[in-house]
């Protein structure tokens, strides 16, 4: 059988990209390579009245403390960005939705540059989300906006004309609507993207049919306002699940069988979510959540029923409200990494320092370790011919003890090592397998 490296999720010390006035009111955070130099970059939208978009450029020293760059500045209440290249010119181009003047606005990326303002349109009321994706599957990159009563689908032609059609209005709805918050995934494996909204019903995805129709599946018959929402793999069976948020900041998720959804209650109960990124942190297949809250950005590991391990501390700000999070890899290592924002004025990133992923080898046996996490000693159980000899490598690769050939009944003494994560290499013939300990 094959097996791949995996272990408990461990980030690095904060990165202040921004703390000045620059960075306050951060609304969304959104990544992408804005000067095509291989490099991932930062922009934000602030929504303070007098609002802005704002780049932010990696360099190979990284983020820290980053220019940052206005790309508008008067960007009146912008509650979000998203990216795309959306007249096909091969540069990653800033859109955002602004709800004092009702404006959707695009900004075309010029040789790394933003020099322009276009407002597609600005007769929609309280704008809150926009995001970019082949929604009708032309090859362009078409433009979902939410805000309260509707749903508009912004098609394009693949030069950056777009025709505005509604997926969703009062007219068409018997319920008073206000769409929160969008993403858009496959969510029934048809090929075409579909909105999911959290809204004032619930959660709600609108099934694209690909010719332009959609039909909305409500997640749950009890109507309960919902503000976020994110999807990801929870129970591991390959379907995209839904997360959501209310305006307390209770969470709660839904089950995706590909067709219909199941509600599955409660997560992380005792906990007030601000906001939270879904995604694998860990390379087990599996999703994670990262969640700030009041002072804390935490990380929690799927177990893939739902559940969760014990949080991991990312970062501990004491009283300050941290709010905005997106999970990207910033380094371009294989990993995803954490940035968040605190609306008083900060703009941070954590590098994910988890051990490179192995690829899987083929082994001669499988084993398991009791305990798990351990203590002192550990049992290792093997099928098969087991192993030629184990070691205990720290999260770098780099061995800090040599067990050596064991036989049945022998214990691995862990005594002297000091608390943390640690991997266990089990060398047998010409094969190595690793796990976690």
């Amino acid at each position: 059988m094959a097996t791949t490296a995996w272990a408990h999720g461990q980030f690095g010390a904060a990165q202040i990209i921004d703390n000045s006035a620059t960075a306050l009111g951060i609304t969304s955070i959104a990544t992408a390579d804005l000067n095509n130099d291989g490099l991932p970059d930062v922009v934000t939208s602030n929504g303070y009245s007098t609002g802005h978009i704002t780049a932010y450029l990696q360099t190979v020293n990284g983020l820290a403390g980053a220019t940052p760059i206005l790309i508008d500045t008067i960007a009146h209440l912008a509650e979000e960005v998203s990216t795309a290249d959306l007249n096909g010119d091969g540069w990653t181009d800033v859109v955002a939705v602004c709800r004092l003047n009702n404006e959707v606005v695009w900004y075309p990326n010029v040789n790394g540059t933003f020099n322009e303002r276009i407002v597609l349109d600005n007769a929609s009321p309280s704008l809150n989300g926009v995001v970019a994706g082949d929604v009708d599957g032309n090859g362009s990159m078409d433009l979902v906006v939410i805000g309260q009563h509707l749903i508009d689908l912004y098609r394009n032609d693949g030069t950056g004309m777009f025709t505005k059609e509604a997926i969703l209005t009062t007219s068409t709805s018997p319920n008073i609507l206000e769409c929160m918050d969008l993403v858009i995934a496959d969510i029934d494996g048809d090929g075409d993207l579909d909105p999911v909204t959290a809204e004032s019903l619930g959660g709600v995805d609108y099934r694209n049919a690909g010719d332009g129709s959609f039909t909305p599946q409500i997640a749950d018959p009890v109507i309960a306002i919902m503000q976020r929402v994110r999807l990801g793999d929870v129970d591991g069976d390959g379907d995209p699940d839904m997360v959501l948020t209310d305006f307390l900041g209770n969470m709660r998720w839904y089950r995706n069988d590909g067709a219909t959804w199941a509600s599955e209650g409660a997560m992380l109960t005792g906990i007030t979510v601000k906001g939270f990124g879904l995604m694998d942190m860990d390379a087990d297949g599996l999703a994670d959540l990262v969640v700030a809250s009041i002072g804390l950005i935490t990380y929690h590991r799927g177990m893939g029923d739902g559940s969760f391990a014990a949080p991991t501390e990312v970062y501990n700000g004491g009283a300050t409200f941290l709010d905005e999070v997106n999970l990207s890899d910033m380094n371009s290592d294989g990993r995803t990494d954490v940035i968040w924002s605190a609306p008083a004025g900060t703009l941070a990133y954590h590098v994910n320092e988890l051990p490179t992923v192995v690829s899987p080898v083929e082994a001669d046996a499988s084993f398991a370790l009791y305990p798990d996490p351990d203590m002192e000693h550990i049992a290792v159980r093997f099928s098969g011919k087991g192993p030629q000899q184990l070691a205990v490598l720290d999260v770098q690769g780099r061995p800090v003890r040599i067990l050596g050939q064991l036989h049945l009944g022998d214990r691995i003494d862990l005594h002297g090592l000091a608390a943390g994560v640690y991997l266990l290499q089990a060398e047998s013939g010409e094969t190595v397998r690793w796990v976690k300990p």
